[in-house]
């Protein structure tokens, strides 16, 4: 399913980038006992024992441009199939994860059920642009934002994201709104893009993200609000609720 997909991309995007020298991946996913096991290793540095615990809140992050989304996602999608997620690692000799979900009554017939009280994402509906150059979070954004139900596209700078604006908008198919990265290399970032969109009608909702400290409402003119890097699930919610319809 997609989910698995988003899952298993989820951990081995963590995987690389705990190692940026290079390293090994393993993965391992067998059928045991009324239950799929899916075993996740890497050959990174491991994490350390005393943040081991917290690796799975949203918005938790050791990475100084990460979203802290990437493992509190996986956690989320495992836990609303009925399933569990174990971390076992120990500082210079890698990180394994296991995950354990409830099977399917016949192999390619269905998918695990979900648990009977499921914690349910708040969906929402609309098309939403991210812009931003590093693809990490343009990866994870995506994930996140589909997983609230909203249909994503990325750009790794301004004029992308400008050629796709006008592309969609061709189609008939516009953005509602538009998650733009304040810097980017070129300085063709979220402010190049607001320039050219300013006198647009109807003008997308424009986001700007960053994790600089912006003072005062006149800091973030012309957009129509601010997200701030490392944001979490909840802030992502948010802000759709606040920009799109449900």
């Amino acid at each position: 399913s997609s989910h698995f997909a988003q899952m298993i991309q989820n951990l081995v995007l963590n995987a690389l980038e705990a190692m940026p020298q290079g390293g090994d991946i393993f993965i391992q996913a067998e059928y045991q006992d009324g239950e799929v096991i899916l075993v996740i290793r890497d050959t990174g540095p491991g994490i350390p024992r005393e943040i081991q615990s917290r690796i799975f809140e949203p918005g938790f992050t050791t990475k100084p441009a990460g979203t802290g989304l990437g493992l509190a996602v996986v956690k989320s999608v495992v836990e609303r199939y009925g399933g569990e997620i174990e971390v076992f690692s120990l500082p210079g000799e890698g990180t394994t994860f296991r995950i354990r979900l409830p099977a399917a009554e016949r192999p390619g017939e269905k998918e695990p059920p979900a648990p009977e009280t499921p914690v349910e994402p708040r969906k929402f509906s609309g098309r939403v642009l991210v812009m931003d150059d590093e693809e990490p979070i343009r990866l994870l954004l995506a994930e996140a934002l589909g997983y609230l139900g909203v249909e994503v596209e990325t750009a790794e700078n301004g004029p992308e994201a400008l050629e796709k604006y006008e592309k969609a908008l061709s189609e008939g198919r516009p953005f509602d709104l538009l998650l733009l990265d304040l810097t980017v290399p070129g300085g063709k970032g979220a402010r190049w893009v607001a320039e050219r969109l300013k006198d647009r009608q109807p003008r997308p909702r424009l986001i700007l993200s960053t994790g600089y400290s912006l003072e005062g409402s006149e800091a973030i003119e012309p957009f129509d609000g601010l997200l701030r890097k490392p944001y979490t699930l909840e802030e992502l919610t948010e802000l759709l609720r606040r920009h799109l319809r449900s």
